[in-house]
This record gives C-alpha cells, structure tokens and sequence, in this order.
C-alpha cells in the first residue's frame, strides 16, 4: 500500500482552470440508489436500499437500447438519468431523464455520462471525444469546453466517468485512448495526456484563468468511477480496477508538482460501481457468476463495515 506517496509533474494528471457556474453545498448521502439489472427481455430500473438491497420502488424497463456509458441521480432523487443509443441512421448516444414519481422518459441531450450537480442545478456530460458539456437543467443553456488540444488526436474522454466536486464547483473527469477504429486513419497529434495513458482532469473554478498542469495517472487498467469528497472538498476519489481485479480506493489532493495521491483501501476481486455523493461509501461488485453486490463506508483508514447487498446481482450499473 502506497500511503501519502507524493507523485511528481512528471507522474500525474491534469489540471485545468475553467470559471464554470455550480452550486456549492453538498449533498446528503441518500438511503437508496438506482440500480439497473439484466433480465431476459432487456434490463429493469429499480431503487434500493443502501441498507439491506432490497427493491424499494420499481421504475420499469428498457430494451437493448440501454448502454452502460454513464449512469446519474439528482440530488433528490426525483429524476434519474441513464445513456441509451438513439435510432437509425445515427444511432448516437443520448441521454434521457426518468422522473422517478412518475416514471416518465425524457429526452434529454446528446451525449454520455451524465453527471447530475449537488444542488441540482447543472447536468455535466461527454459530448464527442474530446468535449465536456455543462447544461443548466432549468434554463437549457449549454456551456461547451473543448479539450483537444490538451487531449490531442488519439486521445480522448472515452470510457469518462465524471464527479462533481469540491461541492459542485470543480469537475473531474478520466481521459483515455480513443478506440483504434476511430483513431487510425488521423495522424498522431500528442497533447499532454500521452496516448495510451489516462489523465485526470480538473475544470476548476479559478480568478486566475486557465491554468493548465499535465499529470499523468499510473497503473490505471480498468473500470474506474469518481467522486468528490466530503471530507476533503479540494480533494477526488478514485476507485479503478486493476489487472489483477484488485480495487483500490485512492484520494488525490491536487497541489501542482506536488498532488498527492493516498491509497485508503483496496479490495481483491472486486469491480467498482459507484459511490455515495461525497465519497463516503462506495458499491462494488464482487465474486463471479455473477458477482454480488457490496457496499462499504469509505474512510481514511480503509472500508469500514462491508456489507453484501444482493447475492446475485446481475448489476448492468448503478447510481447513488
């Protein structure tokens, strides 16, 4: 376990200084969480109990047009957002809402990954390959910010989780290569996310301007999500998977050359699936066919009461 390891300039992510609008409470942590399971005709959208997994609100189905490209729960948990691929010819990804009272669909946007602000205002998602979105969900005004020149030609926010932070006034989001069918016909161009490496990204809310800082992330293979901390508000957390299925649990604390990166906890075997608004406690799968569903309390010193949530989850995704 690497504890307080200090990564330099040359080892890190990247950090950009962008005036974003965004609340800045944050947000309770709520009893129960949307979760998305397989069934034999598509797959089912419920809520559940943080406590003991249990159903606690059916919310209906969907067909093969669902995609595991980012799942969100507002604030107050009335609206839940999920990516679906729109129909032919484009067969683009879109966002759509589901209020979950109703249970009524809304399309929303075109795009991925949603991420819905702590007070509920603003929704962040992918746009593209290389551009981030943020739409006020009152007034529909969109704010586009474009990272190509920092991500370069076969870079990209592919397989880009996004978390709100520092109480929805900062936005961090992974980078990666861009799928080679994409990428091998465009000459290379590098930015500073080297390709074939992931970089953490911070839009920051700043007097100061743009201030952008390469940082690189190490031993990053898998599945990744992240969040903001309560705990820490300047901070981000990142539960990746890597080769080995070993989840670890890292808190970055940008500062330049000297960010530093603390390992909490790590788990064997196991796949990240979401945490709780502000970090406190992460779901995770773990086992195999198929896997169950845990969650833990996330703490300085490690996971704190792991509880297995549901048996046999068939988990497509979930957010809390």
């Amino acid at each position: 376990m690497r504890t307080g390891a200090r990564w330099t300039a040359g080892v890190a992510a990247t950090l950009v200084a962008l005036v974003l609008a965004g609340a800045t409470d944050a947000a309770p942590v709520p009893s129960s969480f949307v979760a998305v399971t397989t069934t034999a005709h598509g797959y089912a959208f419920s809520m559940r109990s943080a406590a003991s997994g249990a159903v606690v609100q059916t919310l209906g189905t969907i067909g093969g047009s669902f995609t595991d490209n980012g799942l969100a729960l507002s604030p107050n948990g009335r609206d839940f957002y999920f990516t679906v691929v729109g129909p032919a010819p484009t067969r683009a990804l879109e966002i759509e809402q589901l209020a979950v009272a109703s249970r009524r669909r809304t399309f929303v946007t075109d795009g991925e990954y949603p991420a819905v602000s702590p007070g509920g205002r603003s929704l962040a998602y992918v746009m593209g390959l290389r551009t981030l979105a943020i739409r006020n969900l009152r007034s529909r005004r969109t704010q586009s910010i474009t990272l190509g020149a920092l991500l370069g030609t076969r870079d990209a926010l592919a397989t880009a989780p996004i978390a709100w932070v520092d109480g929805g006034a900062d936005l961090a989001v992974l980078t990666g290569p861009v799928p080679r069918r994409v990428s091998e016909a465009q000459p290379r161009v590098s930015g500073p996310c080297a390709s074939g490496k992931r970089c953490l990204v911070i839009i920051r809310v700043g007097r100061g301007g743009i201030a952008p800082q390469a940082f690189v992330l190490r031993s990053f293979t898998g599945a990744a999500v992240l969040s903001g901390s309560s705990a820490d508000p300047g901070s981000v957390l990142l539960a990746q998977s890597g080769t080995s299925d070993v989840t670890t649990i890292d808190q970055i604390t940008p500062a330049g050359a000297a960010t530093t990166v603390t390992q909490l906890a790590s788990i064997p075997a196991a796949l990240p699936v979401a945490f709780a608004p502000g970090g406190g406690s992460l779901l995770y799968l773990k086992g195999a066919n198929p896997p169950a569903l845990w969650t833990a309390a996330v703490s300085s010193t490690g996971l704190v009461t792991p509880t297995r949530l549901v048996p046999r989850a068939r988990l497509a995704g979930a957010a809390w």
